[in-house]
């Protein structure tokens, strides 16, 4: 647990367990520039962040095998996010945002299909690949760049979601869920695409009454 505001940010090396919850409730930010968060948690814990998304900034953070996360608040990730396999990180709340123009290549994997659920994501500065499957329960922003090379990116909401994209996100393949609905711009173009290492299985699936508008914005 973090609370401190007395003008003193909290810049950690190395690699660092966390066993229980992870909380930021002041205005001293947790922003380390290097090293590793593991939360290698045997129950379900949370991070809580209280104070803004700036004040808890992760370099890496990683799931370890079966342990599970939640989240409610908004934070930021400089480089990674990763979660093993039987790993959970859940996110029913908030926004995170990948920040910081180093590295310029950034990452999301995730080894526990469909166990990794983000709310909004945002991601701000540098490029993040991924070639694994996740879910999205809020708006896709990405200012810089996606790149999925493989896995399927689901977009599952109760409300309408969008994707807005200042660089053109590239994308293996989206899915809509049943029920759920996403709009983008008329200026927020994206990419379906194949390549070599996986020269088949792209492509746009939308299940039931789910709905995809391309160049439409919510009403």
């Amino acid at each position: 647990e973090f609370n401190s505001a007395g003008g003193q940010d909290f810049n950690p090396i190395g690699v660092a367990y966390i066993q229980g919850d992870f909380s930021q409730l002041n205005t001293d930010a947790f922003a380390p520039t290097e090293g590793k968060v593991i939360f290698s948690n045997a129950s379900e814990k949370e991070i809580i962040n209280t104070a803004t998304a700036a004040d808890l900034v992760f370099y890496d953070i990683e799931v370890a095998t079966s342990a599970r996360l939640l989240t409610s608040s908004s934070w930021q990730v400089t480089s990674m996010i990763d979660v093993k396999a039987n790993g959970e990180l859940k996110a029913d709340n908030g926004n995170i945002a990948f920040v910081n123009a180093t590295p310029a290549m950034k990452y999301i994997k995730n080894a526990s299909t469909q166990t990794l659920e983000f709310n909004d994501l945002t991601i701000t500065n540098g490029v993040v690949y991924t070639s694994d499957s996740w879910v999205i329960k809020g708006n896709l922003t990405t200012t810089e760049g996606l790149v999925a090379t493989n896995g399927t990116i689901t977009f599952d909401n109760i409300q309408e979601k969008v994707i807005e994209a200042t660089t053109a996100p590239v994308f293996f393949k989206i899915k809509i869920s049943d029920g759920s609905k996403v709009t983008t711009g008329t200026a927020d173009d994206f990419t379906i695409r194949n390549n070599g290492t996986n020269p088949s299985g792209a492509g746009i699936e939308v299940e039931g009454t789910g709905a995809f508008y391309v160049g439409n914005l919510p009403l």
